[in-house]
């Protein structure tokens, strides 16, 4: 699932990290994979929390580093063009999933968009 590749740190995007002594990768308007991921767990998050299925963002956030292990991590890894759009239709949709569909299904069966970076 592309989600936790993104989420889970693996490098599963076209792009690449940059070694210690190598200059920080651009993405020229694209997110990186850790943007994607904390962009994602934030919405998702807020829909969660208005659902009612967390009572704060903390616990929705301790949730979602267990779910997608081990959560966002730091890379400079880009999102390809159709990443990036995956990411914008999850995002757009999202606050106004469906909370039973959310809590059954989870985000990427609800909008396949959420499971294609």
């Amino acid at each position: 699932m592309a989600l936790l590749v993104a989420c889970g740190g693996a490098n599963g995007s076209s792009g690449s990290d940059t070694g210690p002594d190598l200059a920080p990768q651009t993405c020229e308007g694209r997110n990186t994979v850790q943007e994607a991921c904390e962009a994602f767990r934030d919405t998702l998050c807020d829909r969660h929390i208005e659902c009612g299925t967390f009572a704060s963002k903390l616990e929705c956030e301790n949730w979602f580093n267990d779910a997608y292990d081990p959560g966002c991590v730091a890379t400079t890894t880009c999102l390809t063009v159709q990443e990036q759009e995956a990411l914008s239709k999850c995002i757009e949709e999202l606050p106004t999933a469906s909370c039973a569909d959310l809590n059954e299904k989870g985000a990427e069966e609800t909008i396949p968009e959420c499971g294609q970076f």
